[in-house]
């Protein structure tokens, strides 16, 4: 063997090992890449369930102040109707006194 064949040689088996190397580090990207997919995937279902969380928190939120709105109407409309019951008692207590008189006047 002359000096330009055993450089051929090692050129050959350094071609080998380059390609040995090369298939390791495409399986190890593989891997990953596998890895990266399933963290993407993780990521994607616990944005979901945080984008969940938060819609279920305003939707307390809106249910709360409507609530509290619907309270407030309802204590309007009581105090309204007592407010119209003293009224008519103040009325209907006028107009005994009225008959009362007016009876006790005719006598």
């Amino acid at each position: 063997m002359n000096l330009q064949d055993m450089d051929c040689f090692s050129l050959i088996k350094q071609i080998e090992e380059l390609k040995k190397e090369n298939e390791k580090l495409k399986k190890e990207n593989e891997k990953l890449m596998e890895g990266l997919k399933k963290n993407s995937v993780d990521f994607n279902i616990k944005a979901k369930e945080a984008i969940q969380r938060k819609k279920k928190e305003k939707i307390k939120v809106y249910k709360k102040k409507i609530a509290e709105i619907l309270r407030e109407k309802q204590d309007i409309k009581t105090k309204e109707l007592i407010s119209m019951l003293e009224i008519n008692n103040k009325t209907f207590y006028n107009l005994k006194l009225n008959v009362f008189f007016n009876d006790g006047a005719g006598i």
